[in-house]
């Protein structure tokens, strides 16, 4: 199981091709079903439809990709719905899956979590009710996805719910029943466990969480070889840093921040991974943190610098503008560590351009999370400034 990860029954196939084969595929199937009158072939039909999506959805071509899943499910739901074809409910079920992670990514919270709920009710039956025990690692994605979804609108409690349902059924695939290959899925699961009990201030508990994804992410990657996880382990090491950070546990923090940016160095600079320069960034300002708590301000200063200079690039050459949040509150942290380090001018340039960043993209999408950042990157902007 695999957090925001597509699912498909041909999913592998669907890497390897362009989506743009997928569209011949859904041509031909479209004469023969309409024009032909070929019905028995609308499941051919569907399941093109879905691939084209996933190749869509990986390629980030969001809306492209929600009408190919449109489309799946409309075949679908025609399919088992209205004609009783109920051995394909978990096509069904894959497609309303696929369309929810979309639509996560679109920011369509709401709508994303009916097509998960709609995902889990079939998954459920069949699991459930009907013992297809095969199909357990669909149901746990399905939780896991809606868990991501509700963690994101702030409905952490019943996120955590779907988190244990989850860990649940992999642990029982994983540690009971041998599924090896489902490591770095349960990985996954205590990774996003621990973000939602540390948005709670359950420390303790997300401390434990994250442990364990590390231990099975070590695993994987060190003892065997599986280089492509080293983003996801840098990411458990930076998460548990900053739970340590919070629970005084200062040295051990900062080990942890320090293997985590040591992993994506070597993926951003040594391996030319540049679509990994945010990830970077975000372990960069997490180390600084644990450093500014420990009073080595020149080091913090020093990281600090380094995450703002890699987000500049990202936001101001390439046009990344979903990350100027970020940058912004980059700006208002390293604005309030200069004022304390009594660099009076330079925070009030770097809390200004917080500032005016801030106030635009607090109008333009509306999150609650950074209205709390301009708040305090008005204060210190008043501070040293004034």
């Amino acid at each position: 199981m695999t957090t925001d990860s597509i699912s498909s029954v041909s999913y592998a196939e669907s890497m390897r091709k362009p989506w743009g084969d997928y569209g011949a595929a859904i041509g031909l199937y479209e004469e023969l079903v309409h024009r032909d009158g070929h019905r028995e072939l609308r499941n051919d039909l569907a399941m093109s439809h879905t691939n084209r999506g996933n190749a869509l959805n990986d390629l980030g071509r969001r809306e492209e990709a929600l009408a190919s899943y449109g489309a799946s499910i409309d075949l679908y739901q025609e399919l088992v719905q209205r004609e009783g074809r109920r051995e394909l409910r978990s096509h069904l079920a894959r497609a309303y899956m696929n369309r929810g992670i979309a639509l996560r990514k679109l920011g369509c919270l709401e709508e994303a979590l009916t097509d998960y709920g709609a995902a889990i009710g079939l998954q459920e039956e069949l699991v459930r009710r009907e013992g297809h025990r095969e199909l357990r690692n669909d149901l746990a994605s399905a939780y896991m996805n809606r868990g991501i979804a509700l963690a994101d609108l702030g409905r952490v409690e019943e996120a955590l719910a779907d988190y244990d349902i989850c860990l649940a059924l992999d642990e029982e695939l994983v540690r009971r029943e041998g599924h090896r290959e489902l490591r770095n899925g349960l990985g996954r699961v205590y990774l996003n466990r621990g973000n939602a009990l540390w948005q709670v201030g359950r420390l303790e508990e997300a401390l434990a969480a994250y442990t364990a994804s590390i231990g099975l992410r070590e695993e994987l990657v060190r003892r065997e070889g599986r280089r492509e996880l080293r983003n996801d382990l840098a990411g458990a090491y930076m998460n548990r840093g900053n739970v340590l950070r919070k629970l005084g546990c200062l040295e051990k923090a900062l080990a942890d921040h320090a293997a985590a940016i040591g992993l994506r160095e070597e993926l951003v600079h040594g391996e030319g991974r540049r679509d990994l320069r945010n990830e970077l960034a975000r372990a960069y300002m997490n180390r600084g943190n644990a450093l500014d708590t420990v009073g080595r301000r020149e080091e913090a200063l020093a990281d600090y610098a380094a995450a703002i200079g890699l987000r500049e690039e990202l936001v101001h050459r390439e046009g990344r503008r979903e990350l100027a949040g970020v940058l912004a509150w980059g700006y208002a942290g390293h604005a309030d560590l200069l004022l304390r380090m009594g660099q009076r001018q330079e925070a009030c340039q770097r809390a200004r351009e917080a500032v005016s960043i801030l106030q635009g993209e607090v109008t333009r999408t509306g999150r609650a999370d950074l209205r709390g950042v301009l708040e305090f990157a008005e204060v210190v902007a008043r501070s040293a400034c004034d």
